[in-house]
């Protein structure tokens, strides 16, 4: 059984991220507000609500929006989950089973590894990539979980 499936030619899109619109709303601390409602009739009172969205707004999230950035790419994703399997890989086993020329997948791995995703130690000739990043292996574990949901599209 392979770790690394071979990749589809319509997923020959190489290394670019898909660019989305954001809602000009959401991507405004000042707005939480307004984006956070309280529906629930066991929602906080006005004192804690208001600390809540004090909390939300001095938090940045921006090491786990990177590390969600790096993980948005399906290569990427199979290299990581391939992994996680594995224990570790190099390069040449790594684009024999993804069906990729050697310096997309190094790109691959230099995304995944300048996010701190991935490391490689080097084993005689070759470098060994091994997955080193708890959030990386949760989503992976997540999206095994729900790949199992038969709700799961």
């Amino acid at each position: 059984m392979k770790l690394f499936s071979k990749k589809s030619s319509e997923d020959q899109s190489g290394l670019t991220d898909s660019s989305l619109s954001v809602n000009p709303e959401l991507s405004n601390p000042d707005n939480i507000d307004s984006i956070f409602t309280a529906t629930n009739p066991e929602s906080p009172n006005d004192a804690e609500r208001d600390q809540l969205f004090m909390d939300i707004k001095k938090k940045e999230f921006s090491r786990e929006a990177e590390i969600f950035k790096a993980l948005g790419h399906p290569i990427r994703l199979k290299i990581v989950y391939g992994l996680l399997k594995v224990g570790g890989c190099n390069v040449k086993n790594m684009q024999e089973c993804l069906g990729l020329h050697q310096a997309t997948v190094s790109q691959h791995l230099i995304h995944l590894k300048s996010r701190g995703i991935i490391t490689s130690e080097r084993q005689g000739l070759e470098m060994v990539y091994t997955v080193n990043n708890n959030w990386a292996k949760c989503v992976i574990d997540n999206i095994e979980k729900n790949q199992k949901d038969p709700d799961f599209d």
